[in-house]
């Protein structure tokens, strides 16, 4: 019996120290995980490209929100040019009495300037047609012949 289990332990350390044998229970091992790790890879692989997936749709709705967040502010920046303009051109209505040559407007001729005013600003719609307009009125009221300009200017709508 003795004799038995020193062979036994003989035997065991032998195959212990034995890289064949070691190398024999690896490949072993790796066949029987073989099947274990091609579906974890699998999944790992899956999990990545999904995880790509998401940061791309991340990627492609945050540029869509800064591309129109732009495009609102520049809109409203075009918008403000457009308010400015229309305002400038109330003034220079206002600065040039209407248009009417004497030093106060009565009530008729400031109601007609107005109208004619609003028939401009009504029908210029392109902050560069309303900035054109009010360039040539401002031109033609230094030369002193403002209110023909804004009758043909009107006449022309």
């Amino acid at each position: 019996k003795e004799d038995n289990q020193r062979l036994r332990s003989l035997v065991d350390n032998a195959l212990k120290a034995d890289p064949r044998m070691a190398r024999f229970k690896l490949e072993d091992k790796k066949k029987r995980n073989a099947k274990r790790n091609a579906r974890e890879e699998d999944e790992r692989k899956a999990r990545e490209a999904k995880a790509a997936a998401e940061e791309a749709a991340k990627k492609a709705a945050a540029s869509v929100a800064a591309q129109e967040e732009e495009e609102k502010k520049q809109r409203q920046q075009a918008h403000k040019l457009f308010k400015k303009e229309q305002r400038s051109l109330k003034i220079l209505f206002k600065s040039a009495n209407y248009f009417t040559g004497t030093e106060t407007p009565s009530a008729a001729e400031i109601t007609a300037a107005t109208e004619k005013l609003d028939k401009i600003l009504a029908a210029k719609k392109d902050i560069n047609e309303l900035a054109a307009v009010r360039t040539e009125i401002e031109t033609a009221h230094a030369a002193g012949n403002g209110a023909a300009a804004v009758d043909q200017i009107v006449a022309g709508l």
